[in-house]
């Protein structure tokens, strides 16, 4: 596109007295007073933001309004004598107006991410229907995406950005990327959702000829097991916090938890947790340990549950200390950020520590978010220097709760059979991925 055509269609900028602007005289829509009133408070605070659209024929004195009717309104009633506007000295094709109305749109604050990236690729597409589209070579002609970058001032990067997610909201209206506020929100879902189907393409590709650690990952629900009593010397159990998760984390996260984490109502804990530690101490060897992490509110609960079926647990939990983590916290002006969490180790019978004087800090940094495959993964080396802690090679370990399913990796780096459960699908697909990638 041309400086020459790029600045017809902008118009050119002027600061028109009102009192020589008419209403279009084929525009005979009703005027909303209401929004009117509402207009004039926001200029009022604001000022006026997008100027108007103006048409003023050669060698004529009066102006006539294409497009901006309100805000025309609305400064006349707050008796402004000038209005900024763009004025046309042609008339513009009903392309050239939505492309106007679409520029405007994209100034204004209230837009979400996804909203202005709907906007730009419908001003791409007109822009392609008055142009024609861009063809390449020695007469390369026609509208390209450089054009709309300097249309709407941004890179060339952003504006394919704003042509794949527009893509995605139409063709992929299940995941309500229109609703998501920030764009890198909803970039964020969208490369999770890729993300599942990636990984069920590789299971439909792995060998039939399984690797063992798959064949322990096991999808269904660890209260419908049918594993025989006092057959794990360690369990290693995170369960469901009770505390609302997806409340506590951004807003992307919160859209993936809501879809695939399988939280407790905090009113239903103290049951859940109850028979949890009924079923994991019947499962559990004579002389066995029980590693149960917790949201620290629940101390109390899941206390009382694992002294209620026969565990004994020291006063004091264990910590894991997130690296240099500065924290979690949806609220920085009154909350300090969670660098830790904790669980409790419990015991059945006597068993012995395998690392003895061992402290109840495990400093290891968080999973980073972009490797994650589950909203609580937490390291492969937490896990391992756990489970090397309680128990010896050799020893059978139970994890109720699988999600990313690196309990079943530390336990296979440090020569301990394993076998766990997750509701879950997508968690399983994501741990066969990761298996395959890795080979």
């Amino acid at each position: 596109m041309s400086d020459d055509f790029l600045i017809k269609l902008l118009g050119k900028f002027e600061t028109v007295p009102i009192a020589s602007i008419d209403i279009d005289s084929n525009n005979h829509r009703e005027i909303d007073y209401a929004h009117i009133d509402e207009l004039a408070k926001s200029i009022r605070e604001r000022g006026l933001i997008n100027p108007i659209t103006l048409y003023h024929p050669p060698h004529r004195v009066r102006y006539y309004i294409l497009a901006g009717r309100h805000r025309f309104h609305a400064m006349k009633a707050l008796q402004h004598e000038v209005i900024s506007a763009r004025v046309y000295d042609y008339e513009l094709s009903d392309y050239e107006l939505r492309v106007i109305e679409l520029y405007e749109n994209l100034h204004r604050k209230e837009l979400t991410g996804p909203e202005k990236d709907q906007q730009i690729a419908q001003l791409h597409k007109l822009m392609q229907q008055i142009k024609g589209p861009s063809t390449t070579g020695s007469n390369a002609r026609g509208h390209r995406i450089t054009d709309t970058a300097r249309l709407v001032g941004r890179s060339v990067g952003s504006v394919v950005g704003s042509l794949k997610m527009d893509e995605a909201i139409r063709n992929l209206p299940e995941l309500g990327l229109d609703k998501i506020a920030k764009r890198s929100d909803a970039l964020r879902i969208l490369q999770r959702f890729a993300s599942v189907i990636s990984n069920q393409h590789i299971v439909e590709q792995t060998s039939a000829q399984e690797d063992p650690l798959l064949t322990s990952y096991i999808t269904g629900d660890f209260f419908a097991n049918a594993l025989p009593s006092e057959s794990f010397a360690i369990i290693e159990c995170d369960p469901p916090y009770g505390i609302d998760l997806s409340g506590l984390k951004k807003s992307a996260d919160s859209a993936a938890i809501r879809t695939d984490y399988n939280e407790i109502p905090a009113q239903d804990y103290p049951d859940f947790m109850h028979k949890l530690c009924q079923e994991c101490y019947r499962l559990a060897s004579p002389s066995s340990w029980f590693i149960l992490w917790f949201g620290i509110q629940h101390y109390n609960i899941c206390s009382a549950a694992l002294q209620s079926v026969g565990f004994v647990h020291h006063p004091t939990p264990a910590i894991w200390k997130k690296g240099n983590s500065p924290g979690q916290t949806n609220a920085a002006d009154s909350v300090l950020g969670n660098a830790y969490e904790a669980f409790l180790w419990a015991r059945k019978g006597s068993p012995k520590l395998h690392q003895k004087g061992r402290s109840n800090i495990f400093d290891y940094p968080m999973v980073p978010q972009r490797q994650k495959v589950h909203p609580t993964e937490r390291p492969v080396m937490l896990i391992t220097d756990i489970l090397r802690t309680f128990a010896w090679p050799g020893m059978q370990v139970l994890c109720p709760f699988l999600g990313s399913g690196n309990t079943l990796l530390a336990a296979k780096e440090l020569g301990m059979p394993a076998v766990g459960f997750e509701l879950t699908e997508n968690y399983r697909n994501a741990f066969v991925a990761r298996l395959e990638k890795n080979k």
